[in-house]
């Protein structure tokens, strides 16, 4: 992989961790150099962050350039969707603490949390996205692979091998 794919691979990772929101923010975020590792997952997340991995492993997952080209067109797309429905998701999470804090009615209350249920809601519809686009975009074997690497980094931050079956 040349020079520049690396970089890029590296600013893709770092950018895929910030594109998931809260998931990314309670991790530990690294600086996805080329002897660091993706930070630590939570085991109790419902959907695996997987393009870290992918990002971080192309070289030895043996990605081809038609499938460069795919992973740089979908992070293209979802970062554009990203950043209106993260302004959305901030806005709807500020205004339900605030309503809160203010003492406001239950009634008041009630579309806050839907919001904030409808966000998270499309947060984790982008997540499963990600899993089938990155299932349909990998060879069975660079599948396989890339699962299996996930699910060493899981060992390797300490969760317990019951989590991650």
């Amino acid at each position: 992989m040349s020079t520049p794919t690396r970089l890029l691979a590296i600013s893709l990772s770092i950018a895929t961790i910030f594109l998931f929101g809260i998931r990314g923010s309670l991790a530990r975020i690294h600086p996805m150099g080329p002897t660091s590792t993706p930070p630590r997952y939570l085991p109790w997340a419902p959907v695996p962050i997987l393009m870290p991995i992918v990002w971080h492993s192309a070289i030895e997952l043996r990605l081809t350039p038609p499938q460069e080209k795919s992973l740089l067109k979908w992070r293209g797309d979802q970062m554009r969707a990203w950043t209106t429905s993260r302004r959305q998701f901030m806005r709807d999470n500020r205004a339900l603490r605030n309503a809160l804090l203010d003492g406001k009615p239950e009634n008041a209350l009630n579309t806050l949390v839907a919001a904030v249920h409808n966000d998270q809601a499309r947060m984790l519809d982008t997540e499963i996205d990600q899993v089938e686009f990155l299932h349909r975009l990998l060879t069975p074997q660079q599948w396989k692979r890339l699962i299996a690497l996930y699910r060493f980094r899981m060992m390797r931050g300490g969760w317990h091998r019951r989590f991650i079956r």
